[in-house]
């Protein structure tokens, strides 16, 4: 992290990428403090600054805060204990962190916020226990790329009842693919990198994280690419729950409306809402056009049988309900298939003592 960061106010990047964090974390802390889950609820921040930027703008460790004071109530009745671990490896960082952490404020009585002057290695090592059992949050907004390399992320995947928000400069494998201190991070080959232009590096650095996904492993990773001059870097959210992953694709999708990805035109395909073309396909995103005709052919082909297998199909290629629905209602319309109250939300469709419904193909 540059010396002098939060002693500058954060750019428009820095603050999306803090919007998309602290939209997930609203969405996030109501489910585990409910009662339905009664495990420990324990948020980490491994790279947390000081805090606050030169305004004082929120940093991740004071958004935690935020959330955790307006949902004071549920804190209150909560009978999980609540832990906040907040790692950073400059000591002068951590002494302004606590400041404005006590600044803040926070319940006392519920919540525990631990403020740790460690390296990232040893801070996440003596944390591994933690893990076990608990509903965790992880967020590494670790500068550069180096510390999620193969190995971390196959470790995090094992993990229950966590989900992961980690940032990665993607540009950087770009420029610097064959440099020995680089390639071996994630071992993303110049071919693999040159299959992507630069505008969609990210993109190239999430397939191999996917690829270490273990096979048969119930894992799923969303990108959002955040483009700053000729630079691309971004998010990548892990969890091993759908109810997850769709959070997370809902917050994209309301920040992206066309592609649910990126903050800008990653495809370039440069679609003006505002003056239309004749040719409605035009219209509309590529992306959503190729999603919408393989659903189409894997549902009548009878690879997708419930619709259970449509929503987690979906949400492993980054759509959400509102994708699906237009594709199921134009089946059913050309008489093509039947199904009957089916859902493409997690909340419902996961649900335990609900059967996925049937989708029977007519012809």
């Amino acid at each position: 992290m540059s010396e002098d960061f939060f002693d500058k106010p954060f750019d428009e990047e820095t603050h999306q990428k803090l919007q998309l964090f602290s939209n997930y974390i609203e969405k996030w802390l109501p489910v585990f403090l409910s009662t339905r889950y009664p495990r420990p609820i324990r948020i980490f921040d491994f790279f947390a600054g000081v805090g606050t930027d030169s305004n004082g703008a929120y940093g991740s460790p004071l958004l935690i805060l935020k959330h955790l004071q307006n949902y004071n109530d549920l804190v209150s009745d909560s009978k999980v204990p609540i832990t906040v671990f907040l790692n950073d490896r400059n000591k002068e960082y951590c002494d302004r962190l606590q400041a404005n952490v006590d600044k803040v404020g926070y319940n006392t009585e519920k919540v525990n916020v631990i403020i740790s002057n460690k390296d990232f290695s040893e801070a996440f090592e003596l944390a591994r226990a933690d893990f076990i059992d608990s509903a965790n949050l992880i967020f590494l907004d670790q500068f550069g790329v180096k510390y999620v390399d193969k190995s971390l992320f196959r470790f995090l995947v094992k993990l229950k009842f966590t989900d992961v928000i980690f940032f990665v400069s993607s540009s950087t494998f770009n420029r610097f693919s064959e440099h020995e201190s680089i390639q071996p991070i994630l071992e993303l080959t110049t071919e693999e990198i040159k299959k992507h232009p630069p505008s969609k590096i990210h993109r190239a650095v999430t397939e191999k994280y996917q690829s270490f996904i273990p096979d048969g492993a119930q894992y799923c990773i969303a990108p959002f690419s955040i483009k700053k001059e000729s630079n691309v870097y971004g998010l990548i959210f892990g969890s091993g729950h759908p109810l997850g992953v769709e959070k997370f694709l809902d917050i994209c999708w309301d920040q992206d409306k066309q592609r649910g990805e990126a903050n800008f035109d990653i495809d370039g395909e440069n679609i003006d809402e505002g003056a239309p073309s004749m040719f409605e396909d035009m219209n509309r995103p590529k992306k959503i056009l190729v999603f919408e005709k393989e659903l189409e052919s894997k549902i009548l082909s009878r690879e997708l049988r419930t619709d259970r297998d449509i929503f987690l199909y979906a949400i492993n290629r980054g759509f959400i309900n509102k994708h699906i629905e237009p594709v199921i209602e134009k089946l059913k319309q050309e008489k093509r298939i039947e199904l009957k109250q089916p859902s493409f939300r997690c909340n419902t469709v996961w649900k335990k003592e609900r059967e996925p419904r049937p989708v029977e193909v007519l012809r």
